[in-house]
């Protein structure tokens, strides 16, 4: 597990299916994962938590619960294509529990597992995609200390229209001047 201030960032349980469900199910969610359909179809989680499973393993990739205070999940936080040579991955997350949104818990988690990505994990970089039209999200990583790097252009379709894709990264030394200045000048 890895705690933040107010949330904890834990690994899923079967029991959460029908929360991932809910939310791969829910359009107002998924509109900025750049579409409108569920990301994993209702019936089809149980591989994802088998033996190898994408929710059993925290090597090239890692998935977490994101919950508040109270433990109970609100959203989803992933590491995709981990490269342990290179030492960079990429994060995905949303919040999913709509009372939660613009509150800070999404920042919150990211800081959370920068900790543990950065410091136990002894990656360099992390990079995402968001939408150009999801401005939120990008005050939120532009707040947490992530740049905006560059555009790709016209890289989703979605409800009738070409949309941009912004990419942003943050470097390890870069975190940690924010967040963990003590390790700052640590081995790289």
């Amino acid at each position: 597990m890895i705690r933040g201030d107010r949330v904890t960032l834990r690994p899923f349980r079967r029991t959460d299916i029908v929360l991932l469900n809910r939310w791969h199910d829910d359009g107002e969610t998924m509109q900025y994962w750049g579409t409108r359909m569920p990301l994993v179809a209702d019936g089809q989680w149980e591989p994802y938590f088998a033996p190898g499973g994408k929710f059993t393993k925290f090597e090239h990739e890692a998935f977490f619960a994101i919950c508040n205070e109270a433990g109970d999940p609100i959203g989803q936080l992933g590491l995709h294509d981990y490269d342990i040579i290179a030492r960079r991955g990429e994060l995905s997350i949303f919040i999913a529990e709509a009372d939660y949104r613009s509150k800070g818990y999404g920042s919150e988690a990211i800081i959370a597992f920068g900790h543990w990505y950065f410091n136990e994990k002894g990656a360099h970089r992390l990079w995402l995609a968001v939408l150009a039209t999801n401005l939120r999200a990008q005050r939120a990583y532009e707040k947490v200390g992530f740049a905006r790097e560059g555009t790709w252009r016209e890289s989703v379709y979605m409800d009738g229209g070409w949309v941009d894709e912004h990419l942003y990264g943050i470097l390890r030394a870069e975190f940690n001047a924010r967040y963990r200045p003590e390790l700052v000048h640590t081995a790289r």
